[in-house]
């Protein structure tokens, strides 16, 4: 009986953290409803729009985010701020599959700690309230790592094998076509699926089936992407924006020493003083308040002494591949306007060698003068993501560089103002008119966002009409109104 209720007890405490770790999250989601920003209404409300009727608005678009947008939407429904609500959902599934394989090979207690220092970093709290795709690699890689070490080739049965080797690289595909940043993870994840698969090979033929499966799920998705969407040109290249959609990234490359430099010190500056950069507006970043740099000298020097072990070295190359593909490819990206989202596989590898770390201090093998001195050091962590999680969550309300000034500003929050659109465009025809060269007015999304409401929610609608100075009238808005006007926003 004692021990039942000790088991019943532990995993009231698991599930505790779970739910505590969610609950945060979720507190930062709710409170960031105030502000929306242009990107957020690209890639959440036009994107999708446009997708519905099987087109593509621009280049540089988050293809499968917008999709996977534009299917929840037609399965829920449409809201302003449902983005938001998704990609929380999505957090949900990270935290179980990444304490899936924290508690494989910690085990529960041990998994702890690092569990939470990794869902309470700040750049991973802020990223996730965002619309867009920004960040959202950092979501889905511990999803495609459980399904990866989910895959047991000796003991599955061939259909259990079959079926998530599909479903592992067919999500890869999906979080690649999602944000560009997915690419520095490839290389890892090919590797380490390869290895296992060829090392627990029965036969010449299982090696092929396994590796035609995995062909075909990380194809799939990009082939539903060019049959669905009709302006497939966009997909490779958009002569206006200059950028295609599939596994685009709106940065070009620059390979000079003072560009490598430039970026390492805006990564640095990122990592350990405050945010900066496009969308990237949290008040306190992951290793802020200098005390943090001591748990990271910790982990730097636990690394370079467990490469000499067999058992850490092929981890730790795996992981450090993740670092020197992304150095060596955004470091020459003169286009630093995105900010943290660019470097967020070097943030996802700084926690993963955290984890090794951990695993090797608190293993009941290691023996080590200053174990537990070094053990508090790395707790240090949790305490700081602890101590700077209130003083985020205040200002998240803070009303950042890039909110839509114009359209979602009419009323006290974006939600009541687009209300007072949809208010008026139910009795009536709505006319739109931005000031002259504005900057910050844009008919797309303020369409996109009425029009989404109206389609979705069955209301019955006017029609919009936007002030087109060219033709000096108000001319009927629609997303043909964009190839036959030739305007851009």
């Amino acid at each position: 009986m004692a021990n039942i209720n000790i088991i019943i007890r532990g995993s009231f405490f698991y599930w505790f953290i779970l739910a505590l770790l969610f609950f945060l999250q979720f507190l930062f989601t709710l409170n960031s409803t105030n502000q929306i920003r242009y990107e957020e209404l690209s890639e959440s409300v036009r994107n999708p729009f446009w997708l519905n009727s099987r087109y593509m608005f621009e280049g540089g678009a988050s293809v499968s985010w917008n999709l996977f947008l534009l299917i929840i939407y037609n399965l829920f429904g449409f809201s302003l701020f449902a983005a938001k609500f998704v990609k929380l959902g999505i957090f949900a599934i990270s935290l179980f599959c990444l304490w899936g394989v924290l508690k494989k090979y910690l085990g529960r207690w041990r998994a702890v700690v690092p569990l939470v220092v990794t869902f309470l970093s700040p750049t991973l709290l802020y990223l996730n309230i965002l619309q867009s795709a920004f960040g959202i690699d950092l979501l889905l890689l511990p999803i495609c790592a459980y399904l990866l070490l989910s895959i047991d080739f000796k003991k599955l049965v061939r259909s259990k094998i079959l079926i998530r080797t599909f479903l592992l690289w067919f999500l890869v595909m999906v979080s690649w076509l999602a944000y560009p940043t997915f690419l520095f993870y490839l290389p890892a994840l090919f590797l380490s699926y390869f290895y296992r698969l060829i090392k627990s090979s029965k036969s010449k033929g299982f090696l092929l089936v396994n590796i035609t499966v995995s062909l075909l799920g990380f194809l799939a998705p990009l082939l539903a992407v060019i049959l669905y969407v009709k302006n497939k040109e966009v997909l490779i290249y958009d002569s206006v924006g200059q950028v295609g959609s599939l596994f685009r990234g709106n940065g070009y490359f620059d390979f000079s020493i003072f560009t490598f430099i430039k970026n390492f010190a805006f990564n640095l500056y990122y990592l350990f003083y405050r945010s900066g950069g496009y969308h990237f507006e949290v008040s306190k970043v992951d290793f802020s308040d200098f005390y943090p740099i001591l748990t990271l000298l910790v982990v730097v020097w636990f690394i370079f002494k467990l490469f000499k072990n067999k058992k850490y070295k092929a981890l730790i190359l795996l992981i450090g591949s993740v670092v020197v593909f992304n150095v060596t490819v955004a470091y020459f990206t003169p286009d630093m306007g995105p900010g943290m989202r660019r470097f967020t596989p070097i943030l996802a590898a700084i926690y993963a060698f955290f984890v090794l770390v951990w695993h090797y201090l608190t293993s009941s093998k290691t023996e080590l003068r200053f174990r537990k001195f070094y053990i508090l050091i790395l707790s240090l962590l949790v305490l700081h993501h602890l101590i700077v999680y209130p003083i985020n969550l205040i200002h998240l309300k803070d009303l950042g560089v890039y909110y839509e000034k114009f359209w979602f500003t009419k009323a006290e929050t974006p939600k009541k103002s687009l209300d007072e659109y949809l208010g008026i465009i139910q009795k009536e025809d709505l006319y739109l008119e931005c000031p002259e060269n504005s900057r910050y007015c844009r008919y797309s999304e303020i369409y996109a966002a009425i029009a989404a409401s109206c389609w979705w929610r069955g209301l019955v609608c006017h029609e919009v009409l936007g002030w087109w100075p060219k033709a000096g009238k108000f001319i009927p808005i629609s997303i043909d109104t964009w190839k036959v006007y030739n305007f851009r926003y």
